[in-house]
């Protein structure tokens, strides 16, 4: 019994050291990969690919609903049929403009400390975008609300092998659709000093953001477009569609100097 005794008490005073002690971990760094990307397909295999992508963009197109996106096509030289809202792009109009791009380029955060270098052999690991429902041994398993959002980015802040946050990485569900990118864009400014990946959905949302990293940052948007603090990820929507909302969230944070990813 004495034996015993003394082992709970051991155990009970572990319990309560490991409840107060931080969490051993290295500093806070970033990766690069000393290997070449991995290559599943073969040379022939990816001009395939390519040629078929090529001529899918010029001869079938692809649907653009955004009247704005379809006025930069036009003016890019892209064909614009207004009737059908097709969009079709030449292959040598797309290897122009593919020349344009940066190999790599910088976002950085609150923290200069933290800014991410995109391209290369450069890799980051971040949490999840969008993510509807949270579990946790005490409540279990239920949908997402404000709290448990805060609670998400000050425990990613807390872990150094995180770069960045997705895009709401728990949906707010108790808050309102409209207005729920404000609170938690402020909760990523004021509990974290990462990168994180910002609402794609219409201009006013994706601007709001951009205005919020500017004041957290002390830029004006002209300074934010020269030092980009944030990235957002557009989708086009099957068969080959791109909704006004994305469409235009997409041009108002690039002509903002922000980054965007389409898949």
């Amino acid at each position: 019994m004495a034996r015993r005794g003394a082992r709970r008490a051991r155990s009970d005073k572990q319990d309560g050291a490991d409840s107060t002690q931080a969490i051993n971990q290295q500093p806070f760094f970033f990766t690069r990969s000393p290997f070449a990307p991995l290559q599943p397909l073969s040379t022939d295999q990816l001009e395939a690919i390519h040629q078929a992508s090529m001529t899918m963009l010029e001869q079938t197109g692809v649907e653009v609903n955004s009247a704005r996106a379809r006025q930069l096509y036009k003016q890019a030289g892209a064909e614009v049929d207004e009737a059908s809202q097709i969009v079709r792009l030449s292959e040598q109009l797309i290897t122009e403009l593919l020349a344009t791009a940066p190999s790599e380029f910088v976002l950085t955060p609150t923290n200069a400390d933290r800014a991410m270098i995109i391209g290369g052999n450069h890799i980051h690991f971040g949490m999840v975008s969008g993510a509807p429902n949270v579990h946790c041994a005490v409540k279990g398993r239920r949908p997402g609300n404000f709290e448990d959002y805060q609670n998400f980015i000050k425990l990613g802040q807390s872990f150094n092998v995180l770069h960045f946050f997705g895009n709401q990485t728990l949906a707010p569900n108790d808050l309102a659709v409209n207005t729920r990118h404000l609170d938690t864009t402020f909760v990523n400014l004021t509990c974290a000093d990462k990168v994180f990946l910002t609402m794609s959905i219409g201009a006013t949302r994706v601007r709001d953001t951009a205005i919020m990293l500017a004041i957290a940052r002390g830029l004006t948007l002209e300074e934010l477009a020269a030092s980009p603090s944030c990235i957002t990820n557009v989708n086009i929507n099957s068969p080959r569609k791109f909704d006004t909302e994305m469409s235009d969230a997409l041009i108002t944070l690039a002509e903002l100097g922000q980054a965007v990813v389409v898949t």
